[in-house]
């Protein structure tokens, strides 16, 4: 699901001059102009985020007129972490500010940055995009079946899935690797906050060895597809 930017834009220098009578005819650099963030989880807070700075660098030499700012102004989903551009800029200078990313949905989303100045190419616009995932899930890491009969008795074990994340989460698949095998699954969608679900694993080898496998969970939440280490043994 895609946010709705709330940035409003205007045309370049149109902005400046209303605000600021005084406009000048140096540029401003912008660096970077599009940012992608890394996944963050729904619900996260600002200071759980990882932040990105963006610079803003007068192209006026010196002597020239200092630029002025007003805004900055951000996207739904996205937040200003901090803001040093609110003193005038000096010619041939810099300021920065600093954004990041806190999903209020599951998806893609995308946003701007939107800073005025009086500058000639006013506004500057920083083009932004993130995903919202689900948080980790909640369950063992290893399955170990020990040492059976080689098509004796199939051991079977159940892997518990917990969602303490603070959205829901849906599976679209649980398989596992020969010779271990699936027979019980109730993981579909698990509720926020506690939600959870059973997979129960078989082991049924056919000739000697030790055997090493994988069960690979297929969800919404972060670091999908999870996988669980399956161990077992048949003399």
């Amino acid at each position: 699901m895609l946010t709705a930017a709330i940035a409003i834009l205007v045309k370049p220098g149109a902005a400046a001059r209303a605000g600021d009578p005084a406009a000048v005819q140096s540029s401003i650099e912008v660096a970077p102009r599009a940012i992608l963030f890394e996944p963050e989880e729904v619900g996260n807070q600002i200071d759980e985020s990882r932040p990105v700075a963006v610079t803003f660098t007068s192209s006026a030499i010196a002597g020239g007129a200092p630029v002025k700012f007003s805004g900055p102004v951000i996207s739904r989903g996205f937040a200003i972490v901090a803001n040093g551009c609110r003193e005038p800029l000096m010619p041939a200078a810099s300021c920065s500010i600093t954004v990041a990313f806190a999903p209020i949905a599951e998806g893609g989303q995308r946003g701007t940055l939107q800073l005025i100045s009086n500058a000639a190419n006013s506004p500057h616009i920083v083009k932004l995009r993130g995903k919202g995932v689900a948080g980790p899930l909640t369950f063992q890491k290893k399955l170990h079946f020990g040492a059976l009969k080689v098509d004796g008795t199939p051991a079977s074990m159940s892997l518990k899935v917990t969602n303490n994340t603070r959205t829901a989460i849906k599976f679209s698949s649980v398989a596992a690797s020969p010779p271990f095998n699936v027979t019980a699954n109730t993981c579909e969608t698990l509720e926020a906050g506690g939600g959870s679900c059973v997979v129960r694993v078989e082991f049924a080898p056919r000739s000697a060895g030790i055997f090493k496998g994988t069960l690979e969970l297929r969800d919404t939440a972060a670091k999908s597809p999870q996988h669980v280490k399956l161990v077992g043994v048949a003399n």
